[in-house]
């Protein structure tokens, strides 16, 4: 098969020429990046949701730990590990909330410490894409901490209904 000789010549996309043109803007000239022309160009919004992304990478980095940490407590009494801990720690025994969670924490075998491992490095995986998405700006990302986020607030405003304290109103 022959090809015909037309004589047409190469055309870019659309948007190829301002793409070209924005990169050849973010690296200079000579192929280094010029970062004063990229913060320049940077949106005020921008920071804050860098220091969101930051702050999922770090919650994400803590799930990993504590969810290390539930494994390593694995053939285990974990009511008598967590004893240790607070007699280590110098903090009160009589403590009412100390009191209520040392009967919990008898209840809970090496099933339980699977389940919760297992849920926080799910959250951890879901913090870690949530921040890397943010911290590459990506839309997605952003959309993604909106839902995840928004998802609980149901949980949230069941919880003021039924069980007002003033804690709950508590920003953080």
């Amino acid at each position: 098969m022959r090809c015909s000789n037309r004589s047409t010549s190469f055309r870019p996309p659309e948007g190829a020429r301002d793409y070209v043109d924005g990169l050849r803007r973010l690296f200079g000239r000579a192929g280094k990046r010029s970062e004063s022309h990229v913060v320049s160009q940077e949106a005020p919004g921008n920071r804050g949701i860098i220091l969101i992304g930051i702050f999922k990478l770090a919650k994400a980095l803590l799930l990993v730990v504590l969810g290390v940490g539930a494994l390593k407590l694995l053939h285990k009494e974990v009511a008598d590990t967590v004893v240790q801990w607070i007699g280590s720690l110098r903090i009160d025994p009589e403590n009412r909330l100390i009191n209520r969670l040392i009967p919990k924490l008898w209840t809970i075998d090496d099933r339980k410490l699977k389940e919760i491992s297992a849920g926080t490095f799910c959250y951890a995986g879901l913090f870690f894409v949530e921040g890397l998405g943010l911290l590459y700006r990506k839309r997605w990302a952003q959309y993604m901490t909106i839902v995840t986020t928004s998802a609980l607030l149901p949980l949230e405003f069941y919880e003021i209904a039924h069980r007002f304290t003033p804690v709950e109103l508590a920003p953080c």
